[in-house]
């Protein structure tokens, strides 16, 4: 399981600024005032290169301010730039291979979508606050009970998650998606705090199973209806020939074994034993 960070990169930044103002104005204070006891003996001089010096203080701590807040402030504009460059990176992979991704805060119920997931779900970016609302309308009815016992049982035990399940679109097409998540666990609280994961399209895999499995069912069903013997079967009461439903005639036998699952094989009965063979 993950592990979340204890501090925010704005509260690493403040606290960097802040302990380096420190250590500087700690150290100019007292270098400043060794330095005027050697410098001057008078009280007036002395005074008066006390405000020399402060007014000294004050102008190279807005110096030393500026230039660090200009640091971070570059650095961050870097940041922010890799940043958008790595999403852009993400959203143009996602969108080859069909595959979001998204991030749900559970204890504020606050989801987050890639924009390859609100492409697999039909909506456009908007208010992110219904977003949470809308993912779970989106759920085709007869999924909803398995998937919310799913994913509550996953968040309860900080368990992995994989489930398929089906979506109605805003035009009313069905999709079914294949997902997996994964919970993200903070140390400090000691509970799942967030849940991440991918989400991928796979209607047409679902399609083709299911024309595949439509075939052998219809496939099934035509063989057993050839196999089968059904209906009035003509029966010539002289040579015991069958009429077969392209009119020809065939021995029982032989139309035995073309329409059934049966094989033939030939004997004698007592009777005909003992009309033929008396001896």
């Amino acid at each position: 399981m993950a592990i979340l960070p204890i501090f925010s990169c704005d509260k690493k930044i403040a606290l960097k600024i802040s302990l380096t103002y420190a250590v500087i104005a700690l150290c100019w204070i007292f270098f400043s005032d060794q330095l005027l006891l050697l410098l001057a003996r008078d009280p007036q001089e002395l005074t008066k290169l006390q405000s020399i010096k402060g007014w000294f203080f004050v102008f190279f701590t807005a110096l030393l301010l500026f230039f660090l807040f200009q640091k971070e402030i570059r650095k961050q504009l870097v940041i922010e730039i890799l940043l958008r460059k790595n999403e852009a990176r993400l959203n143009k992979t996602e969108r080859i291979a069909g595959v979001g991704s998204w991030e749900l805060d559970v204890g504020k119920n606050k989801l987050w979508w890639s924009d390859e997931t609100y492409r697999l779900f039909g909506f456009t970016k908007g208010d992110v606050s219904k977003l949470f609302e809308k993912f779970k309308q989106s759920i085709h009815p007869e999924d909803k009970h398995i998937f919310a016992e799913m994913i509550n049982r996953a968040i309860q035990e900080g368990a992995p998650l994989k489930i398929d399940y089906r979506i109605v679109l805003p035009n009313g097409d069905i999709r079914y998606l294949h997902e997996e998540s994964q919970a993200v666990y903070d140390e400090a609280l000691r509970q799942v705090t967030k849940r991440t994961g991918s989400v991928q399209d796979i209607t047409q895999q679902k399609k083709l199973e299911e024309s595949r499995e439509a075939l052998i069912t219809e496939l099934q069903k035509s063989l057993a209806e050839i196999k089968a013997l059904k209906g009035i079967l003509p029966l010539c009461s002289h040579c015991k020939k069958i009429r077969d439903a392209k009119g020809n005639w065939e021995d029982v036998d032989v139309y035995i074994y073309k329409h059934s699952e049966a094989d033939i094989s030939h004997s004698i009965c007592p009777d005909c034993l003992k009309t033929h063979y008396p001896e």
